[in-house]
């Protein structure tokens, strides 16, 4: 079965993890929200467009009027922004991978029934081990504002919470986002069962791929991915003033 193509996989990325608002800046989608991270923050470029050197300061302009870092997502789509800010200053920021897999390549995963949970709404103590990686109420508020199907995952260690996610399907993908493990829980196998929990629920939605995005320099989460038969379909970057 052949991958998702990097538009597909990007399209999935907006709407599992959605601003509160876009707009239109000349060649520039501009992204509005009262926190939740950079994705939701990140103005981009449309493929192809011309006459961003013109556009950039009344988007630069915008985004400081919303009380917003100037921030902009660069894809493998638009080079020429690439350029452009690096040319005015910008430095890069994140550089990260989206990984994706067909379903049934966490199918022999072991996760017992009574190991991951999917529901709707998250738990207190989700929102307690989520707030151990620095994933506040902002972010919450985008998980609570996905349209399409969505649900948190639990991940328990024995009679232990664990671990957490939150995913949401687009089309064909699945993506999942804000995976956290509790430290002292870590390496034992429960990132994987929530992988594992999430492909279940995936499927009951009609998906056929998983996908998570996740920066480069984390290497003990690519490593876990890659093992899983995660393949990298697409890079990305960000570009912000130092």
């Amino acid at each position: 079965m052949s991958l998702p193509g990097a538009e597909e996989m990007r399209a999935a990325l907006a709407a599992t993890w959605p601003a509160a608002e876009e707009h239109a800046v000349g060649p520039f989608r501009l992204r509005r929200s009262p926190g939740g991270g950079q994705r939701v923050t990140a103005g981009r470029a449309l493929p192809g467009a011309e006459g961003l050197a013109e556009a950039l300061p009344r988007a630069v302009a915008q985004m400081q009027a919303w009380g917003q870092a100037p921030v902009f997502q660069i894809l493998p789509d638009t080079p020429g922004l690439d350029a452009l800010l690096e040319g005015e200053g910008y430095a890069i920021k994140d550089p990260s991978i989206l990984y994706a897999a067909p379903l049934a390549a966490f199918a022999g995963i072991d996760a017992p029934r009574l190991s991951a949970f999917a529901h709707w709404p998250p738990l207190a103590v989700q929102e307690e081990i989520w707030s151990l990686g620095g994933i506040g109420r902002d972010r919450l508020a985008v998980m609570s504002r996905t349209a399409g199907p969505h649900v948190s995952l639990l991940a328990r260690d024995g009679d232990r919470p664990a671990g957490t996610a939150f995913a949401a399907v687009h089309g064909q993908v699945a993506m999942i986002h804000a995976i956290e493990i509790r430290p002292e829980l870590r390496r034992r196998g429960n990132g994987a069962r929530l992988m594992a929990r999430a492909a279940e629920w995936a499927g009951e939605q009609g998906a056929a791929f998983l996908a998570l995005a996740v920066t480069e320099g984390n290497a003990g989460a690519r490593a876990l991915y890659a093992g899983l038969g995660m393949e990298p379909v697409l890079r990305y970057h960000y570009r912000v003033l130092p």
